[in-house]
Order: C-alpha cells, then sequence, then structure tokens
C-alpha cells in the first residue's frame, strides 16, 4: 500500500523493478532449499552495503535522492556454499503527476468535450470526476466525451485526480455550468391608466420574464 501524505510508503515490486517515494520499507524473504547460511548483505544507493536477516526489512527516505533509477542488491549463500546475488531497479519518484484538465465556458447543454492532460513516467491510474455525481476512469485519455443530460443544471467541480504508481497524486479542477433545461419567454401585457394623461388614454407595459421547465 502508498500513501502521498508525507510519511511512509511501501516498496512496490513488479518482476525486477521497485517503485519508492518518500520513507520507504523495503522488505524480502530469501529462502534456499538447502537453507540459507547466515545473514544476507543488502546494498542501497549511496549507502554501504549492511547485513541483515534473510527474511528482514529496512526503512529507506528517499527524499535523500533525486528522482530516478537506482539499484537495490541482495546477496546470499546456501549451506553448501552457493552464492546467489539479485539486483533490482529501484525507482526513487517523489514527484506527483503533472495533471490539467478543460472544458467549454458559458452554458453547457448535452455532450461537451473534456480535455485532459497527465504527465508521469510512472503513472497508475487518472481519474475523473463530476461533482458527487460521478466519477470515471480516464487513464490513457486526453478527451472525454461527457454527456451532461443525466446532470441536473447547475455549476459542477470538473476534478482529474492522477495516481501514480509510487503513490504520488496530482489534480486539477475547473468548472462546468450544465444548463439543459430551455428557458421559455413569457410576456405578459398589463393594461392600465397612466394618471396625468388626458381622454384617459390606456398604455400597456409589457413584462418579459424567465423561468424554466
Amino acid at each position: 500500500s502508498n500513501s502521498n501524505n508525507g510519511n511512509s510508503t511501501e516498496a512496490i515490486a513488479a518482476d525486477k523493478l521497485v517503485i519508492v517515494s518518500k520513507q520507504a520499507t523495503l522488505a524480502w524473504n530469501v529462502t534456499d532449499a538447502n537453507g540459507v547460511a547466515g545473514k544476507v548483505t543488502v546494498r542501497m544507493p549511496d549507502a554501504k552495503p549492511a547485513v541483515y536477516d534473510p527474511h528482514s526489512s529496512m526503512a529507506f527516505n528517499s527524499t535523500a535522492l533525486a528522482d530516478g533509477r537506482y539499484n537495490f542488491t541482495i546477496s546470499s549463500k546456501d549451506v553448501p556454499g552457493n552464492k546467489a546475488t539479485r539486483t533490482w531497479d529501484l525507482v526513487v519518484d517523489n514527484t506527483p503527476p503533472k495533471a490539467s484538465v478543460g472544458v467549454s465556458g458559458g452554458d453547457i447543454r448535452g455532450t461537451t468535450k473534456v480535455a485532459l492532460g497527465v504527465q508521469d513516467e510512472n503513472l497508475k491510474s487518472a481519474m475523473l470526476s463530476v461533482g458527487d455525481r460521478m466519477q470515471v476512469n480516464v487513464t490513457g485519455l486526453v478527451e472525454y466525451e461527457l454527456d451532461t443530460t443525466g446532470l441536473p443544471d447547475g455549476k459542477y467541480e470538473v476534478k482529474l485526480a492522477a495516481l501514480d504508481m509510487a503513490g504520488n497524486e496530482g489534480t486539477a479542477s475547473t468548472v462546468l455550468t450544465v444548463a439543459n433545461v430551455k428557458p421559455v419567454i413569457e410576456t405578459v401585457a398589463i393594461l392600465g391608466l397612466a394618471g396625468g394623461l388626458s381622454g384617459g388614454a390606456a398604455i400597456a407595459w409589457v413584462i418579459a420574464s424567465r423561468r424554466r421547465k
């Protein structure tokens, strides 16, 4: 699991790739059919080799390193004396994804296009939300066709939240105004006598008002 609150993360391992962010915990379990002899040697970036138990973990402050790829190596030896070493690509990623989102201005009716932008080398997902009415996975998309006919008229926050594999999150938002109900013009004629006019001339006033269905 990961967190973007600046406290800690567990490493995400996939094959020979490990992605970490902020304060990370790296855990391992070294086994051998013949038994593991003694301790294992762990080599971290910019640190001296250290020995640990075959099944153990260590804290790693990734903020001390620039974002990029490094090596994380564990060396061990079995009881008969055979040696083995495994190296992972350790990716330090403390930078949130860059997100952008855009919609057309003015009142929107029917279907409208939402422009999406996400930049991150280790992107995991991108979610688009419209107020609390809808949420959709838009990972990999640069544009989304939003059907507003199911939304009540009003203003909504359109938010794009991008999450990378290290647990960093970047967001962007804008405002969408939905106006699918067509206005109706009512004309009301009010007849009355204008005081002071000779002959009691009748004057008509026309009042235009807007209402919605």
